[in-house]
């Protein structure tokens, strides 16, 4: 039984690396697409599908 148990854990931890290594290849592809630019000179449109998909939650502090 506990053998079946341990199995059960990393059947979950294997579907979770999955879902990650799934979305860092989507993350790698997108930020291939692209292109250069001089942050100097120029901006880039602001990716609103990249920021939600990978940004869970954050904190902001106020000074």
């Amino acid at each position: 039984m506990e053998i079946h148990d341990q199995i059960n854990i990393l059947d979950g931890q294997k579907e979770i690396a999955e879902e990650v290594l799934n979305d860092l290849k989507w993350l790698q592809k997108e930020l291939m697409q692209l292109e250069d630019f001089n942050q100097d000179k120029e901006r880039i449109p602001f990716r609103g599908d990249i920021f939600s998909r990978i940004v869970e939650k954050g904190i902001i502090i106020v000074r």
